[in-house]
């Protein structure tokens, strides 16, 4: 069984819930407990997630009709298990392999097959190149802003020349950082056919002479490829935009002591003139404004990457083609329809196909024997899901609204009927097997949510958590970050300040100090982790006699990291702590005894400090986009 999005996007939110919970595990029952339901709060950890569904690119023509080597053809054939390429790699293809090939950039979606609209360009004019000259030399480079790219590409266009029976003609190599000296040398004598590297060893095979002078000699450079475009801007844009021009320079000067005299049907192959190509699924959007009119919108997104690509290659804007995604059109059968109310059909096993179908059935209001494939036929919201996730990812809020807005029959129905029946529209459109139509293959994204900072109110009989970092109570008195220790659960809060010299201050900042962390002993059982953890504790007792405390048959720690732990009574309304000799005196109007010290830590054997007692945060957001759409292949 494939991927579920749904599914698994649940799942992971629920992993990085156990996650925290065994993190940050509070030994104080209350505190857990206040800590997990903080946790399990709706769109607190996450965001709403938003889902996209693909849907089929339109097709172009056939792999066998384009202008590449029928056995080159059949290979992609098969592995697209399409005999049709999509229309912007049937166009792409055809513009780049044509005598007047213009400069052209290929902005579509992922898994649109991009790569193969400049792969299969630069794979025939390389067999073509070897074939007429039978001699190596550069007919392509291709620059990608990471290695890991060009890793995995250096794979595709291997196992295209094998499988089309070119691996012995065309040779490919990459250049980068991990290239052996050995393989270096080689490739002075023996250029490849079709280079692959980064702008960062670019810049040096320009620099270093043996490189310079001897891998470009005698090259016959159709193709410079920029992959992933849109990753040029502001300072690194304009160096790949220095660093292009310095390369078309060098094409131009580079020596050429190899039939350079060669007939006028062969001059154009032998000297070519240079095709800048660049790939994006960001570079630029659609503009969504609704006055636009499509042909507008397509208009102004052409202008705008011409006018970035001829900034970043130096070529005239105007001749630059553009080529974008173009999606079937979704019609909608005339059968399908919505109940008379909003249906909730309950759970459902995925893994189930007749639990799917009796959900599906309850959704398209046919019986519960009908077959999947016309129950889906027979679904109206499913047809209508993939009509609004296809135009731009969604919120199941937003496919509410959007069903109230469209749908007379639910105009009156209430928001959590509607979340319901949209939920189980997705999670059931999901699981239908592919070559049913009506299948949403969706994507789903959803942000783990960053930024949040526990902290907690200093007064014990409120004792209040504060998730966004809050500094003031309801109840009036002031808050301070919380922290745990990661040994044995104990739970601190954070002040700087000197006791002696005022009050203390709540901080969250690392930097300010001196720190000092607040805690209740009298709370605490000792347990097998806190004596771990005071085995750990950096203690070094003062010399002479002192007062002992002993917390299940050992000694409590008088010193962290050689500092004192004092003993004390902590006012929550004026913040200041008052050191009481010995416990045997507080404040009155206090009842709180308190020990202030510095942080805990662990001291490994290479006499590091790591901390044992860090703040319940998480600094940043994360995306988390499961996907169950397989149309990468083409």
């Amino acid at each position: 069984m494939s991927l579920h999005p749904i599914l698994a996007l649940d799942h992971v939110i629920d992993e990085y819930r156990d996650y925290l919970r065994t993190e940050f595990r509070a030994k104080d029952a209350g505190l857990r407990e206040a800590l997990e339901q903080a946790l399990d709060q709706p769109l607190f950890l996450a965001q709403e997630p938003f889902f996209q569904a693909h849907r089929p690119f339109r097709s172009g023509n056939r792999w066998q009709d384009l202008p590449i080597d029928p056995r080159l053809a059949r290979v992609m054939a098969a592995r697209s298990q399409n005999e049709r390429a999509y229309l912007h790699q049937s166009e792409a293809i055809s513009e780049l392999l044509s005598p007047e090939a213009r400069p052209v950039v290929v902005t579509t979606g992922t898994g649109s097959g991009k790569t193969e609209a400049f792969l299969l360009p630069v794979i025939q004019n390389a067999i073509e190149d070897a074939t007429r000259f039978r001699k190596n030399g550069l007919t392509a480079i291709l620059i990608y802003p990471m290695n890991a790219l060009a890793n995995d590409q250096l794979i595709r266009i291997q196992e295209y020349l094998q499988d089309s029976g070119f691996s012995g003609t065309v040779t490919v190599q990459q250049y980068d950082r991990g290239t052996p000296q050995s393989e270096r040398i080689a490739m002075r004598s023996n250029p490849p056919h079709i280079l692959l590297t980064n702008y960062m060893m670019l810049e040096y095979l320009l620099v270093r002479p043996a490189d310079r002078e001897d891998i470009f000699a005698n090259h016959r450079c159709r193709f410079l490829v920029l992959d992933e475009v849109h990753t040029y801007r502001g300072t690194l844009g304009s160096h790949i935009a220095l660093l292009v021009r310095r390369l078309q320079t060098h094409l131009a000067r580079a020596r050429h002591d190899w039939q350079p005299d060669v007939p006028a049907a062969d001059h154009a192959r032998r000297y070519p003139s240079l095709v800048p190509v660049g790939t994006s699924a960001t570079i630029k959007s659609i503009s969504d404004d609704a006055e636009l009119s499509r042909e507008e919108a397509l208009r102004l997104r052409d202008e705008a990457v011409q006018d970035f690509f001829a900034k970043l290659t130096g070529v005239e804007a105007g001749s630059i083609r553009v080529f974008g995604e173009e999606i079937e059109d979704i019609e909608i059968p005339p059968e399908a329809a919505y109940p008379a109310t909003p249906v909730d059909p309950g759970p459902v096993d995925i893994g189930n196909i007749e639990s799917v179908r009796a959900a599906l059935c309850a959704l398209a209001a046919t019986p519960t024997d009908t077959p999947l494939p016309e129950a889906a036929k027979r679904c109206r919201l499913l047809w209508d899901l993939n009509r609004w996730l296809t135009g731009a990812p969604m919120s199941i809020s937003r496919m509410v609204s959007r069903l109230r807005q469209e749908v007379v029959a639910r105009q009156d129905a209430s928001d959590a009927d509607l979340w319901h029946e949209v939920e189980a529209a997705l999670l059931v459109g999901a699981a239908l097997p592919d070559g049913i139509q009506g299948v949403l293959r969706l994507r789903a994204h959803r942000f783990i949510r960053g930024g949040w900072r526990f902290h907690r109110c200093v007064q014990p009989g409120c004792g209040r958590l504060y998730p966004m970092g809050e500094e003031r109570c309801g109840c009036g008195f002031a808050t301070a970050p919380l922290y745990l220790c990661r040994n044995c659960g104990a739970d601190y809060l954070r002040f700087v300040g000197d006791p002696d010299k005022g009050p203390l201050h709540p901080s969250a900042v690392a930097s300010e100090g001196p720190e000092r962390m607040l805690y209740e002993p009298s709370r605490f059982e000792t347990t097998e982790a806190d004596e771990e953890f005071e085995e750990e504790e950096d203690t070094e007792p003062e010399p002479g006699p002192r007062a002992t405390r002993r917390r299940g048959g050992r000694q409590a720690p008088q010193q962290i990291k050689r500092l004192p732990v004092l003993h004390g009574s902590f006012d929550p309304a004026t913040l200041t702590f008052s050191l009481v000799s010995g416990m045997r005196n507080r404040v009155e109007t206090v009842d709180l005894k308190i020990r202030m010290a510095n942080r805990p830590v662990r001291v490994p054997p290479d006499g590091s400090e790591a901390p044992l007692a860090t703040p319940l945060e998480a600094g940043f957001t994360r995306r988390v986009s499961p996907s169950c759409d397989n149309s990468c292949l083409q």
